[in-house]
């Protein structure tokens, strides 16, 4: 995984614009490409949105990463109920007193999370 992080890292060096302060995450049944976008947007604090089933992989992610737990959150989802996973959305970004430094990332999760993003963000900007 390491040269696979340092590749990626490499290839898209010129799509960094900066570090995040804030990331949402979804987590899926697979780990990696969740730790490709943590380490490309090297987030101060993360929100992951995990569900019974993607909780273990959760798990991997923070220990890979070596994430401290003041770093980072969980909320469990229902990766069926689209108002649940906004609300969690909604909740973080209000309380990160709506940062221009906070990015989503949907490339883990369930279909209804990503369409859920789709949905919420009709004015296409990366707003919430």
């Amino acid at each position: 995984m390491k040269l696979i992080e340092k590749e990626f890292l490499k290839n898209n060096k010129e799509l960094h614009i900066s570090d995040a302060e804030y990331l949402i995450i979804s987590v899926g049944t697979s780990y990696e490409p969740l730790v490709l976008s943590i380490r490309f947007f090297n987030p101060r604090k993360i929100l992951f949105l995990c569900t019974e089933v993607t909780e273990v992989v959760l798990d991997k992610i923070v220990k890979y990463c070596e994430q401290e737990p003041s770093c980072y959150q969980k909320r469990k989802v229902h990766e069926t109920d689209p108002t649940d996973i906004y609300r969690e959305i909604k909740q973080a970004y209000l309380d990160w007193k709506r940062s221009e430094k906070l990015y989503i990332d949907f490339i883990g999760g369930t279909k209804s999370i990503v369409n859920l993003w789709r949905s919420g963000n009709r004015e296409g900007d990366g707003t919430v």
